[in-house]
């Protein structure tokens, strides 16, 4: 099974919307039998703000294919970001940083938008 850590650090929405629709291909083509975590910090939390991200319905939508999304609790702290705040079912990790490093650990390959 592929596993992949993709790592959004970044605000560009037309580079972020890439990424997401990126995520929906490897899933068509791996036939849903990928396992992806999504890690958002720093610059890359706002895309999963429910107010504020512009692709907040592709985010839903794959966290409803299975996809793990998870936002940096370092970052929200600094940015008074509440989990409430967040789209629904994206979970919250210690340090972005640091759940990078620890899947890339674990065998997922790295990928970056």
């Amino acid at each position: 099974m592929l596993q992949s850590v993709v790592h959004i650090d970044f605000t560009d929405p037309d580079r972020q919307a890439h990424g997401l629709h990126n995520i929906e291909n490897i899933l068509r083509d791996q036939e849903g039998s990928a396992e992806i975590e999504i890690v958002c910090h720093g610059a890359g939390l706002g895309l999963l703000i429910r107010d504020e991200s512009a692709h907040g319905d592709l985010v839903a939508g794959l966290i409803q294919k299975g996809i793990v999304v998870v936002a940096c609790e370092n970052t929200m702290n600094e940015k008074g970001i509440r989990p409430d705040d967040l789209v629904a079912g994206v979970g919250t990790v210690p340090s972005g940083a640091v759940e990078v490093i620890r899947k890339q650990q674990e065998g997922y390959a790295y990928f970056k938008p």
